[in-house]
C-alpha cells in the first residue's frame, strides 16, 4: 500500500510540476514539435550507419535527444533546449562528406545574421574558412562543430534572456495579484469599515480625519501596486538586447520594485503630513492617490527630495 501511495504521489507531483513549468512557455510546444521528428530521424539514421566512428557519434546524439525528452518531461525547458542543441552538434560528427558540405553552406548563411553579435559572426566565418585548407573529413569536422557551437551558444543566450523576461513578468503579475487581495482585505478591516460608515454619515462640508494606521497600511500596498504596474510596463517594452549579467542585474532591480514602491509611498505620507507637498484636504483618497503615484513614479520621490535639499 505504501508503494502504491508513493508511486501515486510521485506521479501527481511530476504532472503538477510539468503543468506549472509549462505555463507561459510557448517554447515548450515548439521544442516538443522539433524534438519528436528529430529523435525518430536519428534513430532511423543510426540503423543505416555501418562505420563504427559515425555510428558512435550518432548514438551519442540519440542519447542527448533522449536526455532532452527527459528534461522536458521534468519541466526543465531550458535544459531540454541545451540537450537538443548539443544533440544536433553531435550529429555533425556522424556526417559523411556531402552531408558536411551541405551543413557548412547552411551554417555560413545562418552565421551572417545581424541578430548574432559581431565577434560570434567573425568566429563562425573564420572556422568555416579554415575548412578550405583541409582535405581529410576528420579534420574538417572540428571546425564545423565549433562554428555550430558558437551559433548554438548565441541561441542559448537569447533563450535565457527571454526566460528571464518571462519569469520577471510572471513574478510581478503574481505579486500584483497578491497585493490586490491584500488591499481588498484592508478595505474589509474594522477600522476601514468604521471610517467609511462615519464618512457616509457626515454632514455636507464636514471633514473626517482617517485613522493613521489605515492610511499607512493602504499607502504601502498601493505604492507597491504602483511599482508593480510600472515594472510590468517597462518589461513589456524590453527587448532581448544586452549581456546576460546585465539582464540578471536588471532582474534583481525589477523584483525589488514592490518594496521600493511601498517605501516611497510611506515617504509620500510623511511629505504630506509635514506640508512639504500639498494636495488640498488630506482625505484618505488623497493620501492613497499620492501614495500610488509615488510608488508608480520614482521621479516624484527624487524630485521631492531634491526640492527639500534646495531649501
Amino acid at each position: 500500500m505504501a508503494i502504491t501511495f508513493e508511486s501515486s504521489r510521485k506521479y501527481i507531483v511530476s504532472k503538477t510540476k510539468k503543468y506549472f513549468f509549462s505555463l507561459g512557455q510557448p517554447t515548450r510546444s515548439r521544442l516538443l514539435g522539433d524534438l519528436r521528428p528529430y529523435k525518430i530521424y536519428m534513430e532511423n539514421r543510426l540503423k543505416t550507419l555501418t562505420d563504427p566512428v559515425l555510428k558512435n557519434a550518432c548514438e551519442r546524439a540519440v542519447g542527448q535527444a533522449r536526455e532532452a525528452y527527459k528534461a522536458l518531461e521534468d519541466g526543465e525547458v531550458d535544459g531540454a533546449w541545451k540537450c537538443f542543441n548539443y544533440a544536433r552538434r553531435l550529429e555533425i560528427l556522424s556526417f559523411e562528406e556531402h552531408e558536411l558540405e551541405a551543413f557548412r553552406l547552411t551554417l555560413s548563411k545562418e552565421g551572417q545574421s545581424e541578430k548574432i553579435s559581431k565577434w560570434r559572426r567573425e568566429a563562425i566565418e573564420e572556422n568555416l574558412k579554415a575548412l578550405k585548407n583541409k582535405t581529410d573529413i576528420k579534420k574538417k569536422k572540428p571546425y564545423v562543430f565549433e562554428a555550430a557551437r558558437i551559433l548554438g551558444v548565441n541561441g542559448d543566450n537569447e533563450h535565457f534572456k527571454i526566460s528571464l523576461l518571462r519569469n520577471n513578468i510572471t513574478i510581478l503579475l503574481s505579486t500584483l495579484g497578491a497585493l490586490l487581495i491584500m488591499f481588498w482585505f484592508l478595505l474589509d478591516t474594522s477600522s476601514a469599515v468604521l471610517y467609511f460608515k462615519s464618512l457616509a454619515a457626515l454632514k455636507e462640508g464636514a471633514t473626517l480625519t482617517p485613522p493613521f494606521k489605515l492610511v499607512i497600511m493602504g499607502a504601502f500596498v498601493l505604492g507597491a501596486i504602483g511599482a508593480c504596474l510600472t515594472g510590468l510596463f517597462s518589461l513589456t517594452r524590453m527587448t532581448t538586447g544586452g549581456r546576460g549579467p546585465e539582464r540578471i542585474a536588471s532582474t534583481l532591480i525589477t523584483l525589488s520594485r514592490p518594496a521600493i514602491g511601498g517605501a516611497s509611498a510611506l515617504a509620500a505620507i510623511f511629505f504630506l503630513q509635514s506640508k512639504i507637498i500639498s494636495f488640498g484636504d488630506l482625505t484618505l483618497a488623497t493620501y492613497w492617490a499620492v501614495a500610488f503615484s509615488f510608488g508608480f513614479s520614482e521621479r516624484l520621490v527624487i524630485g521631492t527630495v531634491e526640492k527639500m535639499n534646495k531649501k
